[in-house]
């Protein structure tokens, strides 16, 4: 005798109890591991900008770049109480380890992310002109966004989040956290980190290496990998419509583009309180693309079907 098939209701129901054991089950040392390594390659990459040859310098400054990328997402998932089971030492770490260090705030960031969990694909969106396609119609538009973002446009969209009152960061930190974040100026925080770091660099080098290998490999390299991805992530096109993508790509590719778990976007917008290296089971229960959710194989199918779909109109 066949066993029934389950109703749609009671799929759903045992989908969501699985992803329940996942919610919140932080792994202290696991996360340690993750800031530790990109510690020490972060680390060598300088030793090698500052102490090798001059033929080393390139690749170096795309290390460091890389890097300071994967501490900044990191932040992100600090930003979510996912780092350390202690709300206190998580945004310690969130704020002096994976954010100050990397020109971002936090307090203030994590405000802006929660609206854009609850807004995204709408105006509303803090995050909406990173996808919306008007300005960025492939190939040369998204080339001159980028340039924009990577010379000056991205200092600005820092000094407007810093500076902004958004009530909505006032929902997601405690009163102390408040009077002792936003109402101080984080911004000043950011500042006196990145002054601390100019004064190692003129120490073991040059004032100099500080601008070309710490600040430019911010914006050159870790700015445009991290907009490049969010675009793909959230953008709306006819044969393209969710808001909400995940890539199932190379493990190469998901370190260069989706580094902590990013490869899996989709299914951390679905569960946001669901650490990084547990979303890989969670995408296992969304292995095609849904109602809710679509899946790709890579960021630079987006791109294309961009493409295709501008020439489609234009025909």
């Amino acid at each position: 005798m066949s066993t029934p098939a389950s109703s749609p209701a009671e799929s759903r129901a045992k989908v969501h109890a699985k992803i329940q054991a996942f919610v919140r089950d932080i792994r202290p040392i696991r996360c340690a591991i993750e800031v530790g390594v990109r510690a020490i390659v972060l680390i060598a990459a300088l030793a090698l900008a500052i102490r090798g040859p001059w033929t080393t310098w390139p690749i170096a400054f795309v290390a460091i770049g890389i890097m300071q990328y994967h501490f900044l997402v990191l932040s992100h998932e600090a930003q979510h109480k996912l780092i350390a089971r202690s709300p206190a030492i998580n945004d310690w770490i969130g704020k002096w380890l994976l954010a100050y260090p990397f020109g971002q705030t936090f307090l203030s960031e994590r405000g802006r992310h929660m609206k854009h969990h609850r807004t995204a694909g709408t105006a509303e969106d803090p995050d909406y002109h990173r996808y919306v396609l008007e300005d960025k119609r492939p190939w040369w538009d998204m080339a001159k966004y980028y340039f924009r973002l990577a010379t000056y446009g991205k200092v600005w969209e820092y000094l407007s989040s810093t500076s902004a009152t958004d009530t909505d960061a006032k929902k997601i930190v405690t009163a102390s956290e408040e009077s002792g974040g936003r109402s101080r100026n984080e911004l000043i925080l950011v500042a006196t980190v990145q002054l601390a770091m100019l004064a190692c660099f003129s120490w073991l080098a040059t004032p100099i290496h500080y601008f070309v290998f710490w600040l430019a490999p911010l914006l050159v390299v870790t700015t445009p990998l991290s907009e490049f991805r969010e675009f793909c992530e959230h953008v709306s096109t006819p044969s393209s419509p969710l808001t909400l993508k995940s890539f199932h790509s190379p493990l190469w590719r998901q370190h260069l583009l989706a580094p902590v778990g990013f490869s899996y976007h989709a299914e951390h917008h679905l569960h946001p309180s669901v650490p990084h290296y547990l979303l890989s089971e969670v995408a296992a229960l969304y292995p095609e693309t849904t109602e809710e959710l679509e899946v790709h194989t890579s960021h630079f199918d987006i791109v294309r079907s961009c493409r295709a779909d501008a020439e489609r109109q234009v025909a």
